[in-house]
């Protein structure tokens, strides 16, 4: 039997029990069920999410074969990209989403944290990333914003009592956001 998951390929399942929350016995062939199902279901809701945000897409029907076409053409043309683990979508957008419209500063420090993070994915090693970093999992990402975090940490301290200084430092407080919302999503799954 094979089973496949977003970001696991499993060729043979053993017949070992395990015990869930209400303490009772089951498969990990069934536990592994569960979790392809919440993954499933995530990716339903953040890409109604997405669906319902845009408004050039009209004519697409959400579901439709038009529009799973439309979502693997424009996979990687966004961060976090479309195939990204759905946690991860759902931080990043509520981080973006949390950001009043008022406030300017912090929502074009986002999005420079957008296209910085959109040419590290496809261009790491440009881009002081491993050349063979690929963004995969949740640890992939959190990878990511933890090494951006530490570099923008950094240049605030080169930069301290300067708008450069501060500059940095908004923006490792935005990923560190994202990171923390990550970590309360993940906590909700366990």
């Amino acid at each position: 039997m094979e089973i496949k998951l977003q970001n696991y390929n499993i060729n043979t399942i053993s017949s070992s029990k395990y015990n869930n929350t209400n303490n009772s016995e089951i498969s990990f062939k069934d536990c592994l069920n569960k979790v392809a199902m919440k993954d499933q279901n995530e990716t339903l809701i953040e890409d109604k999410k997405l669906y319902d945000s845009l408004n050039c897409i009209s004519n697409i029907k959400f579901g439709s074969k038009e529009w799973d076409a439309w979502k693997e053409e424009h996979t990687y043309n966004c961060f976090p990209p479309l195939n990204a683990p759905p946690v991860v979508r759902d931080a990043w957008r509520e981080v973006k989403e949390s950001i009043p419209n008022e406030n300017t500063k912090s929502r074009d420090a986002f999005h420079y944290n957008e296209l910085v993070f959109f040419c590290q994915s496809h261009y790491p090693d440009l881009l002081g990333l491993p050349a063979n970093f690929k963004l995969n999992t949740i640890d992939d990402y959190k990878t990511l914003f933890n090494l951006d975090i530490a570099k923008n940490q950094k240049l605030a301290e080169i930069y301290k009592n300067t708008s450069e200084g501060d500059k940095y430092t908004l923006f490792a407080k935005l990923i560190k956001d994202v990171d923390n919302k990550l970590d309360e999503r993940l906590f909700s799954l366990k």
